[in-house]
């Protein structure tokens, strides 16, 4: 009979197999990824842009994409499950899309002042969504920021409840 104990002991070692295996199956596949993040970690904290990019062994570099699929610095192909988390609802590359921006970027990019793109888009967004306003941000944090005033103002709180975890 086979105590809990060794039981556990025979799972550790069966899972560390599998994880060597997966480990070697991805470096094999993706060298390019690994040259990649190691001239980026000589000029970015981690070696990504941002923090959420690192992963063990090392992230994957990506270079192209079109529609719901992406491809790496080594040529492997996979489908983007991520979208730039949602950003990217009508896939990477729209034909439409590439053809508004290859005009927006003609005359400019980002001007400190107003545009009517601006106007168009929060209106096609308000009729979308029945918003009675649209703020748009630059970040997360920027976001944030706006919901804390917008709260704020509607409750008269001064004072936020912030929870972390883990802490």
């Amino acid at each position: 009979m086979v105590t809990m104990t060794e039981q556990r002991s025979v799972d550790r070692d069966r899972l560390k197999r599998i994880q060597d295996r997966e480990e070697a199956s991805y470096r094999s596949r993706t060298p390019r990824s690994a040259e990649l993040h190691a001239r980026a970690r000589r000029a970015l904290p981690l070696g990504v842009a941002s923090s959420f990019q690192a992963y063990d062994p090392y992230p994957l570099f990506m270079t192209d994409a079109r529609g719901s699929r992406i491809w790496d610095a080594d040529g492997n192909r996979y489908i983007d499950f991520d979208m730039a988390f949602g950003v990217l609802a009508a896939g990477h590359s729209h034909p439409l899309l590439a053809e508004a921006l290859q005009r927006r970027v003609a005359n400019g990019t980002c001007y400190t002042f107003p545009v009517e793109d601006s106007i168009l888009l929060a209106e096609e967004l308000k009729r979308r969504f029945a918003a009675d306003l649209v703020r748009f941000s630059n970040s997360g944090t920027e976001a944030t920021m706006d919901a804390i005033r917008v709260a704020r103002g509607y409750t008269g709180r001064e004072k936020i409840l912030k929870f972390e975890w883990p802490p």
